[in-house]
């Protein structure tokens, strides 16, 4: 029973692992989703630091939470089509 129940576990981790890979490299940008900095990068195509540029003169906008910079993909979609 134990067996199962982790053989079932490990599949349901490596499932999500890949989900999760597949939509970081995604270029598709959701609306509804929120990214870090990281992520808006590779939809921006510029680094980091220009990012939170953006971010700070409220091109982009963005929450602070736990440190880090939230970003919705409805302003990354705006960001881009303005651009």
């Amino acid at each position: 029973m134990w067996v199962t129940i982790l053989r079932v576990s490990a599949i349901l981790s490596v499932g999500l692992t890949i989900k999760q890979a597949l939509d970081e490299f995604t270029l598709n940008v959701n609306a509804n989703r929120i990214y870090s900095t990281r992520q808006a990068t590779k939809f921006l195509g510029i680094e980091r630091k220009g990012v939170i540029k953006l971010i700070k003169k409220s091109i982009i906008k963005a929450k602070m939470i736990d440190g880090n910079y939230r970003i919705t993909g409805a302003s990354i979609l705006e960001y881009l089509s303005d651009k």
